[in-house]
């Protein structure tokens, strides 16, 4: 939950798109599992506290973080590779197969892509989040990433420095707002929408970015430049 919102707080979803198709292009890589749970934050500048017991200091310490304003530090990496696949034409080496409970699952998501899958996942996610006014532009591109890719249209809201909070839309209901009444229901027939009308589920790396690239002056220049 934390991750998806820091993926495109912080405009890292290119750069999760941008290690996919790197790895594409070198070995045929493909994760075959890639949901936001499988995309881990990691903070080059945390300092380490280790819990009482595994270290010499007696007192109950944590992992220390730093904040937003050192943003420039978090970095995201793809974790989990039981699904993983390379390309023949691409790999020298192959991976070990995986159990019959594992095919099945794999079937499941059968012809279903990295950028799909994750934008899928991130759609029930981030869907009525509220996000910094100053974020609009980036987000609201995201969001329309998510729809052409998925079909599934989700909601936001952005409040800027004086408090004030708003969506864009002309009639609000409860259920647009993460916290609303009825808004479990909608994360399910997102998730059932997605799977029933499928949409772009091939779409490559490659081609999220060059989206990407291609409409960020439009969503610029509707709704104002986001800060990097």
């Amino acid at each position: 939950m934390v991750v998806a919102q820091s993926i495109a707080s912080h405009h890292h979803d290119v750069a999760v798109f941008g290690y996919l198709h790197e790895a594409w292009d070198k070995i045929g890589f493909t994760h075959g599992d890639l949901n936001c749970a499988n995309v881990m934050e990691h903070r080059g500048d945390a300092d380490l506290y280790l819990p009482a017991g595994f270290g010499n200091d007696e007192e109950t310490q944590m992992f220390k973080l730093p904040g937003d304003e050192e943003a420039e530090q978090l970095e995201f990496r793809i974790i989990d590779y039981g699904h993983a696949r390379l390309a023949k034409n691409k790999a020298l080496a192959k991976l070990p197969k995986a159990p019959g409970l594992e095919r099945s699952y794999r079937k499941w998501w059968e012809g279903k892509g990295d950028v799909w899958r994750l934008l899928q996942d991130m759609a029930v996610t981030i869907d009525g989040r509220t996000w910094p006014a100053e974020e609009e532009a980036h987000v609201r591109m995201l969001i329309g990433l998510i729809r052409k890719v998925t079909g599934v249209t989700i909601s936001a809201f952005f409040k800027d420095q004086t408090g004030y909070k708003y969506s864009g839309r002309e009639m609000e209901m409860p259920w647009h707002n993460r916290s609303g009444f009825g808004h479990n229901i909608r994360k399910y027939r997102m998730r059932i929408w997605a799977f029933s009308f499928q949409r772009n589920t091939h779409i490559k790396p490659i081609e999220a970015l060059q989206w990407m690239k291609g409409n960020e002056d439009y969503y610029k220049v509707k709704y104002g430049k986001s800060e990097d």
